[in-house]
């Protein structure tokens, strides 16, 4: 148990794209998808990423998830292999 609280110490991933809020686009610069990227501590190797409750993929940590979405609102979800997680509602238009 002692070992699992020292794992969640540290910082969670700092969601640094998308935006809050953006405007979503049928243009030829958007057909690869909205970059998620988030900031994570030097230990970290894997981001895992969800939308509301549904799973949208893993990546490693530098990398940057591209991600389809509709319009609407999302509740955007970053969780780091270390079981830290950090959350940004974000709108879709």
């Amino acid at each position: 148990m002692e070992n699992d609280l020292l794992a969640r110490g540290g910082h969670a991933p700092k969601i640094t794209l998308p935006a809050s809020v953006m405007t979503l686009s049928h243009s030829p610069e958007n057909a690869a998808g909205i970059p998620l990227r988030a900031e994570t501590e030097s230990g970290v190797r894997k981001l895992y990423w969800f939308a509301d409750k549904t799973f949208l993929g893993a990546c490693d940590a530098r990398e940057v998830l591209s991600w389809k979405p509709a319009p609407g609102v999302y509740q955007l979800t970053a969780l780091d292999d270390h079981g830290r997680s950090a959350s940004r509602s974000v709108t879709l238009r």
